[in-house]
């Protein structure tokens, strides 16, 4: 998930266009708000305090090449496990007598089935794209004011849309901060969902479920808000 937005954040950049521009900007000067690391990463990624042709130069490398990188190895670190570890059982197949369940190969059987997957994405995207091309807006301009009701993607709309709501101080933190600070937390949660549910106890699956429905009902909800807001 995190590589997946950062392929949106650093993609965004690149089309060069006041839109792009300014909410790389917002993004930046949130993260930049981050405690210790916050700013010393915000100013790496820009090449500097401000945003130019460096910070353009660094999206570009970032997204056609360290992001895909680390992608490709994620997902080859994943398949290793899958095959060491073995697929996880539901319970209802867990239950069924040893006679009625069956498995098939990883190779070639599954690939084939995941490639064919792969193939009609594609062209899903393919067609998207055909059909409805991304167009350019008017060249960014470092030195003009930010266009009015700008927003980002859809898929930074819910963290957006929470941040407007937040209050601009919460007692002596900076309520942008803790708005920050309150998603990198809850969002985190979702990393020791397999630490936590083992499988060993039902009510901890049930607590871990429960935990997803609720963040994934949260982040439509600020889409949604945010999209006509």
């Amino acid at each position: 998930m995190v590589l997946t937005l950062g392929f949106g954040f650093t993609g965004y950049l690149l089309p060069w266009d006041d839109v792009s521009f300014f909410a790389t900007k917002i993004g930046l000067d949130i993260a930049s708000k981050m405690p210790f690391l916050g700013e010393p990463i915000a100013n790496l990624l820009r090449g500097g305090h401000a945003i130019g042709q460096a910070t353009l130069s660094r999206f570009f490398v970032i997204h056609v090449a360290l992001l895909p990188l680390l992608t490709v190895g994620l997902m080859g670190l994943h398949l290793l496990f899958v095959q060491l570890h073995g697929m996880s059982e539901p319970a209802y197949f867990k239950a069924l007598s040893a006679a009625k369940k069956t498995y098939e190969k990883f190779f070639p059987n599954f690939l084939l089935k995941d490639l064919l997957v792969w193939l009609l994405a594609l062209n899903g995207l393919a067609a998207l794209t055909t059909l409805y091309p991304w167009g350019l807006g008017a060249e960014a301009d470092p030195f003009g004011a930010a266009p009015d009701g700008i927003k980002p993607e859809w898929y930074f709309l819910a963290p957006f849309q929470f941040l407007k709501i937040v209050p601009a101080k919460i007692g002596p933190i900076e309520g942008e901060l803790f708005g920050a600070l309150l998603m990198v937390i809850v969002c985190s949660g979702l990393i020791f969902v397999p630490f936590f549910d083992k499988g060993d106890d039902p009510s901890k699956a049930k607590i871990a479920t429960y935990y997803g429905i609720v963040l994934l009902l949260g982040s439509i909800v600020f889409t949604i808000w945010g999209a006509l807001s």
